[in-house]
């Protein structure tokens, strides 16, 4: 039976909203994207965030969700969804709007990858199993076992197939289900997604080689050794493949023949994540403390600041979106200077993704979350009177409501393990 403790607790982790905002926090931005469906936003692995411009203000934390354990995934979004994977085993799929639980599935062991969101489905990695699940209902499609060990970058989909990195091999599925459309070998371990473009899927492995396949055929068309480990996934743009490796170098390659356009480095520094580009500059963290903006012309340094972080940047045509320790930052892109930093109490741990006027991330407290960008200035707050504290943020019978279906979600999923260890 569960405690009265146990109870308490439960109802301890309802949604919040801050209270507290910046009179200069806002965002200028063109109409919303709803959809962010594979790691990075696009099978290119840009890092774009396309619809946001002007000025970014981190305005307020509009809604929180618990697991059960550590969230070490990228969050992928789709029909109004978000979807993210804990160690816990579970895919959870959850309202963007209110943060409230639409279903979850259960998977053989602990997800580490993002899933990706196509057709009416999300696909994600649990332990050594692929499942294609119904992105409404959240019930099981297919599963597939991985011949070796799927590994902890993903899965991307696009135009129908599934591109799934297995230890040493690069796996292309059928996404209605699951049936095998070809196998890449590479030189060394993957560990994360591929970028896809222009007939081909392109992927780095940990022996430091990027490897070009025919998307359709999976022929191998080229491949390059950047000599130190790649664990980022490329990323594709206007031409180019732009890797860090962990020898603290950044190679831009023809997309077309693999040929060096320029190498930026060795800087000393260690790249283990993704680029980002809004086409002019190239921005890339490394997890010894330093973040540089590129040329992405020539790969001339424009500017570096002193900031750890282990995530992938993301970027706007104006600003840049990174991380580091609990603090999400917002810098200028011409110049690097830090405009917004918001502390959100969780350690980032894998890369968020953005939709509409909101930013989404895991922690490894066991929270997901989202951040709400405003596009406008916020008028002052009024004065609370007792008519109003009906209709104060955090206080009203929306935020009640909410907080008790999350309670109630934990209660039940409490008390099924406990009915479970009683048997």
């Amino acid at each position: 039976m569960i405690s009265k403790r146990e109870f308490i607790s439960i109802l301890g982790t309802t949604p919040f909203i801050l209270s507290e905002i910046s009179n200069n926090d806002h965002l200028l931005m063109s109409t919303g994207s709803s959809s962010w469906p594979n790691y990075q936003g696009d099978p290119q692995n840009t890092g774009q965030v396309e619809h946001m411009s002007g000025s970014i203000g981190l305005v307020e934390e509009d809604w929180e969700f618990r697991a059960f354990d550590e969230i070490r995934t990228t969050p992928v979004i789709g029909d109004g969804q978000a979807f993210i994977g804990s160690w816990d085993g579970f895919l959870y799929a959850i309202d963007t709007e209110t943060g409230e639980l639409n279903w979850e599935f259960e998977t053989e062991n602990e997800i580490r990858g993002p899933a990706s969101v196509s057709n009416g489905s999300v696909y994600v990695i649990g332990g050594r199993r692929l499942y294609s699940i119904d992105i409404d209902t959240g019930n099981e499609e297919w599963n597939k076992e991985a011949t070796n060990s799927f590994a902890r970058g993903g899965v991307t989909a696009h135009e129908g197939v599934l591109y799934v990195p297995d230890r040493g091999r690069l796996i292309a599925l059928d996404e209605s289900d699951g049936s095998e459309e070809w196998i890449g070998e590479t030189e060394g371990m993957v560990s994360a997604s591929p970028a896809i473009k222009n007939n081909k899927t392109i992927v780095g492995d940990r022996d430091g080689y990027i490897t070009a396949f025919d998307k359709d055929t999976g022929a191998k068309q080229w491949e390059y050794d950047t000599r130190s480990g790649v664990q980022g996934a490329p990323t594709i743009y206007n031409g180019r493949v732009i890797v860090g490796n962990s020898g603290g170098a950044v190679v831009s390659l023809d997309i077309d023949q693999g040929d060096e356009e320029w190498t930026f480095g060795p800087t000393g520094d260690r790249f283990q994540n993704s680029a980002a580009t809004n086409g002019d500059r190239i921005f890339i963290g490394s997890v010894d403390s330093s973040f540089f903006a590129l040329r992405f012309e020539d790969g001339e340094e424009i500017w570096q600041k002193d900031i750890h972080t282990i995530v992938s940047p993301l970027t706007t045509n104006d600003h840049v979106i990174t991380t580091e320790g609990s603090n999400l930052l917002v810098l200028n892109s011409a110049d690097g200077e830090i405009e917004q930093e918001f502390d959100t109490n969780e350690s980032f741990m894998h890369t968020p993704a953005v939709s509409e006027n909101k930013v989404f991330f895991g922690g490894n407290n066991n929270n997901f979350n989202a951040i709400i960008l405003s596009d406008v200035d916020p008028e002052p707050e009024p004065e609370p009177t007792p008519e109003s504290v009906e209709e104060l943020p955090g206080f009203g019978i929306g935020t009640a409501v909410a907080g008790l279906g999350s309670a109630g979600y934990l209660l039940k999923r409490r008390l099924a393990e406990n009915e479970s260890n009683s048997d």
